[in-house]
C-alpha cells in the first residue's frame, strides 16, 4: 500500500475546478499555471461554457486542472450539464 504513496511522484495529478458563475476557477487556474490557456470572463458574462483542461508543471510534477463552466451559469444549457456529468 505505501510503494503506491512512495511512488506518487511518478504519476500525473488531475484536479477540477468547481464553483459558482464569477468566482474566478479560470483566473486561479491562469494564476497557478502561469499561462493565458483560460480566458477569463468580465462584465457579469462568464466565459467558461465548456470544461477545458490547462496543463502545467510545479516542482516537477505535471498537473492537470479542469476548468468548468459556473455551477449557476446563466446560459447553462443540456450541453454544459453534459460537460458537468462527463467530469464526473
Amino acid at each position: 500500500m505505501f510503494n503506491v504513496c512512495n511512488n506518487i511522484e511518478n504519476f500525473d495529478s488531475y484536479f477540477a475546478v468547481l464553483g459558482l458563475r464569477r468566482s474566478g476557477k479560470s483566473l486561479f487556474l491562469k494564476a497557478i499555471s502561469k499561462t493565458n490557456s483560460c480566458p477569463v470572463g468580465n462584465l457579469g458574462y462568464s466565459c467558461t461554457n465548456r470544461n477545458q483542461l490547462v496543463s502545467f508543471v510545479f516542482n516537477g510534477h505535471r498537473f492537470y486542472g479542469i476548468d468548468t463552466p459556473g455551477l449557476d451559469d446563466t446560459e447553462c444549457n443540456e450541453e454544459n450539464i453534459n460537460n458537468l456529468r462527463n467530469l464526473l
